[in-house]
């Protein structure tokens, strides 16, 4: 991301082109961090398991939001939670297949960049979303 930010700065000195704020970058970085922790997860455990992890993504999002008070926080939250933690808890003991906890925390980890992509989005450019 940093060496695009400066090669789009040194064509935009230059001439026309696009303009490239840390606005982008960071959402840019969060997006790169976010795929690259999905794919050591990969490596690291099951494939099964770091879906498992990242189907949680949406509940990150909420959480995030829920504390920057865009929106209450209430039961359904907390129910949510349940639920994902059930299913994660009775998923795994059944399967067979290796797991390491490095890999669901690199999974974990790529819920977290992708949720703050996703509220930085929001955050950055409401008039789109």
């Amino acid at each position: 991301g940093a060496v695009l930010y400066v090669i789009m700065k040194i064509k935009r000195r230059h001439g026309g082109g696009p303009t490239l704020d840390y606005k982008v970058v960071l959402l840019g970085a969060c997006h790169s961090y976010g795929m690259l922790m999905t794919n050591s997860s990969m490596s690291q455990t099951t494939a099964s398991l770091t879906h498992l992890v990242k189907m949680s993504e949406p509940f990150y999002t909420t959480i995030i939001m829920a504390m920057m008070g865009k929106i209450n926080f209430n039961i359904k939250i907390i129910l949510i939670m349940t639920v994902m933690l059930s299913t994660a808890i009775g998923s795994e003991p059944i399967s067979e297949a290796h797991s390491s906890i490095v890999g669901i925390l690199f999974a974990l980890a790529s819920n977290l960049c992708y949720a703050l992509r996703n509220t930085g989005t929001k955050y950055f450019y409401p008039e789109d979303s």
